[in-house]
């Protein structure tokens, strides 16, 4: 009986239709995020069953707000769902307030919502871990709710089907004293921990949040016009590329002045970005 109701406990103070949706959830691909100084990384894995997928028409990681991005694992359709109630939630924020909804303030009214779907009926919970990638007052912020509602601030985290590999690596990081690129490259590294096969650009997103807002790391998006974008497109283009495990920490940078060199001396790659007369990076061939 308490393996098909929703609301009941079991025998042992178990909510099972619960934890059978965390189950769901902790076997979808893995998604990292990593709170920096002067940021927040979101990447996650996207893998299409078939060949003939059009890659444009799917997003594991999407923006809410100027100031909010979101990933998840677990269900697709349940995250496509619960993004657009969170767009929904920060757009009456805006109109009530005429400000930016706060990323907490959004993650509260999502736990709420994540809870109530435990305790009703004729509906069960979502089967999604949700990672939110935040800026507010003056910092960033990252925050996480699973399928019980539950939420929490976080470091640095991963989860999905190969969270167990990924935690123990970003465990080695000096995560919170990481700039926003050498984050992004320790995300990737963290993702290829877990990822069987050669990764590439077709099987990863990834989202940063910094105090101009929140972007999408996609070359087709990105105008000359952001700096700091196209040249983290680089380190992801570079943290691709590199084999050997980075041992990331301390407050170090990959961008040297000017964002025109991907040198970390004294660790385990160094990296030269040459510019060109146009103006635009190019990684250097090998």
């Amino acid at each position: 009986m308490f393996n098909f109701c929703l609301s009941p406990f079991s025998a042992n103070g178990h909510l099972l239709q619960v934890e059978y949706a965390t189950v769901a959830a902790s076997k979808g691909e893995t998604s990292v995020g990593i709170r920096t100084c002067d940021g927040v990384v979101i990447a996650t894995e996207r893998r299409f069953q078939l060949g003939l997928v059009d890659e444009a028409t799917l997003q594991n990681a999407k923006k809410v707000s100027e100031n909010i991005g979101i990933t998840y694992s677990g269900l697709e359709p349940d995250f496509r769902v619960l993004v657009d109630r969170a767009r929904k939630y920060a757009e009456v924020y805006r109109v009530k307030y005429d400000e930016l909804m706060p990323a907490f303030e959004l993650v509260k009214q999502m736990g709420t919502l994540l809870q109530e779907y435990t305790q009703s009926c004729g509906v069960r919970p979502f089967g999604v871990f949700l990672l939110y990638a935040g800026w507010e007052s003056g910092g960033p912020f990252l925050y996480r709710t699973d399928p019980s509602g539950a939420y929490c601030a976080l470091n640095a985290a991963a989860f999905g089907k190969n969270a167990a590999i990924e935690n123990e690596f970003l465990k080695c990081q000096a995560c919170d004293e990481m700039k926003l690129d050498v984050a992004v490259c320790t995300a990737i590294m963290a993702l290829k921990k877990g990822f069987k096969g050669n990764l590439s650009k077709h099987d990863i997103e990834v989202g940063v949040c910094h105090e101009n807002g929140f972007s999408l790391l996609d070359a087709n998006t990105i105008s000359p016009q952001e700096p700091l974008m196209r040249q983290l497109l680089i380190v992801v283009a570079v943290a691709l590329a590199v084999t050997t495990p980075i041992q990331a920490g301390g407050g170090s940078s990959l961008m040297g002045r000017g964002g025109a060199d991907l040198g970390w001396s004294g660790r385990s790659w160094d990296v030269g970005l040459e510019v060109q007369q146009h103006g635009e990076q190019q990684p250097p061939n090998n």
